[in-house]
């Protein structure tokens, strides 16, 4: 299974995951699917079910999502990220430090020193660079 942007293939996208369990299920029948992703191998579940209402048919999906990680980021990463994001050191909530996290795809992810300042949400969660975080 590979994923793409209209610019660059990503290495997961969980939410096309989902709706390509939904399809498998309304395609193939219910059951758990195996899939594999560059960097690794994952399932994906589709059921259907009747609707009580009027009889239409619903399709639920889950997936395994692959091998979770994750680590301090570096401090070059956090730089570019916070400009990326036009956020400053001083933005960042200390007792959060920022780190890299990976569920298929690696993201920087930081806490704003105030939630919801400058019209940012409460938890900021940005993508990482390609070339400054490696997936190991």
């Amino acid at each position: 299974m590979r994923y793409f942007s209209p610019e660059a293939e990503v290495p997961f996208c969980g939410h096309a995951t989902i709706a390509l369990g939904a399809a498998l299920a309304a395609r193939c029948g219910d059951g758990v699917y195996a899939l594999q992703l560059n960097d690794a191998a994952i399932t994906v579940e589709g059921r259907r079910e009747a609707d009580s209402a009027d009889g239409a048919a619903l399709t639920s999906a889950a997936l395994q999502s692959p091998p979770t990680r994750s680590a301090p980021a570096p401090a070059d990463v956090v730089a570019r990220a916070l400009a990326l994001f036009g956020y400053r050191g001083g933005d960042l909530d200390p007792r959060i430090p920022p780190a890299l996290a990976h569920g298929g795809a690696t993201h920087t992810g930081a806490g704003p020193a105030q939630p919801g300042s400058r019209g940012r949400c409460a938890t900021s969660s940005m993508r990482a660079v390609p070339s400054c975080a490696s997936s190991a």
